[in-house]
């Protein structure tokens, strides 16, 4: 993309505080507008935040113009305050005026995007304002152009009827619509979400074509891309956060499961004083796309010693549950006799199968598992 004007460059003044956030806390790109003239600087918009909000700097991640200049605010890892309770999910980005972006504007808004999506390595949530909080912002033309599937018209400079996807296409395009055919549960178990439009990409469009009742042509032009828009029109992903405050013995170099004591769902309600194990699964009988981190508290650790973590799918067999699948190993060295741990994954669940986190330490001596926190997010099908 074209290079973000620097604080310094526009004049920033110093912010009198910050919070970072690394980009695998970002599932989303949130669009505002400022309201006011195209003639606003980010400079004015900073005072304004600053002065008259009492902020500790501008709110916004980043700024865009009338002509298509980006602007760095808070930038990529700092949290910003512009769409709470969703300021560290979310990147803000604001354009300088009022409803009806120029193109150029357009432009640059999707230059951020594809730089977020390439930091996280994932497509991002395309959201408004007005997703999040009761406002306009913002506008209901931005807002339109910013959740529609031909967005990306304005990419070159021109408008029309959107560009097509199809066999031998490849790019950041491509990725996301494999993303999308993934999450809506029609897979691609060979090659995933690679960027490259082949055989098998072509053969999950054929299929989402047939179910929506359009002419299965494999390629991807606006009836389809409409098609997908009304499939994924729900995209927000569903949230839990669980805590557990058990603590669990670690003796060494045995594999234990992380005990969680309650959960708050937004989708399924609460609980507290269980017994939960199952991250993901328990409710999403016919599979999920989740995304998930883990912080682990361990005390009574041998100094020196290795801590492994790592997710695990786990089948019913009709007796128990067992392992069918383990993901890759997370595995820090420790140094003291206690510490916090984190841990992140993200995958596609297939139906029947639930998510677990494990962890084992390979001292010589027992530890503690004294307390543990997860927040993920999931796509259910």
């Amino acid at each position: 993309m074209s290079a973000i004007i620097s604080r310094a460059a526009w004049g920033a003044r110093a912010p009198r505080g910050r919070t970072t956030v690394g980009m695998s806390e970002r599932v989303e790109v949130t669009l505002h507008y400022s309201t006011g003239s195209t003639s606003q600087t980010p400079r004015s918009i900073q005072n304004y935040h600053m002065d008259s909000r009492g902020w500790v700097d501008i709110g916004y991640n980043f700024l865009v113009d009338n002509d298509g200049n980006a602007y760095e605010g808070r930038g990529w890892n700092v949290q910003g305050a512009h769409a709470a309770p969703r300021n560290r999910q979310g990147i803000g980005v604001c354009f300088i005026g009022s409803d009806g972006m120029s193109d150029a504007a357009k432009r640059a808004v999707i230059a951020i995007y594809d730089e977020a999506c390439r930091r996280a390595g994932r497509t991002l949530a395309r959201k408004g304002h007005r997703d999040i909080n009761s406002t306009s912002c913002p506008g209901s033309g931005n807002y339109s152009w910013w959740r529609s599937s031909n967005y990306r018209d304005v990419a070159s400079g021109g408008g029309g009827g959107g560009s097509l996807l199809r066999r031998g296409d490849r790019g950041p395009d491509v990725r996301q619509l494999q993303e999308q055919l993934i999450s809506l549960g029609y897979g691609l178990p060979e090659y995933g979400a690679d960027g490259d439009f082949g055989a098998e990409t072509e053969a999950a469009v054929k299929k989402f074509q047939r179910s929506a009742g359009l002419e299965a042509d494999g390629i991807v032009g606006p009836d389809t891309r409409a098609a997908l828009d009304d499939a994924l029109e729900d995209d927000m992903p569903k949230h839990r956060r669980y805590e557990g405050r058990t603590e669990v013995e670690l003796p060494p170099g045995s594999w234990r499961s992380v005990l969680m004591d309650s959960v708050a769902d937004s989708v399924h309600g609460d609980k507290n004083d269980e017994e939960l194990y199952s991250l993901v699964g328990v409710y999403e009988k016919d599979g999920a796309f989740y995304d998930f981190s883990v912080g682990l508290t361990i005390q009574d650790l041998q100094p020196g010693c290795e801590v492994q973590v790592r997710a695990t799918e786990y089948e019913h067999d009709g007796d128990s549950w067992t392992i069918v699948r383990n993901r890759p190993i997370h595995s820090p060295a420790h140094v003291g006799g206690g510490g916090h741990f984190t841990y992140a994954w993200k995958g596609n669940l297939a139906a029947g199968r639930r998510v677990r986190v494990r962890v084992a330490q390979f001292g010589d001596t027992t530890a503690r598992l004294t307390s543990a926190t997860s927040d993920v997010f999931y796509w259910p099908r």
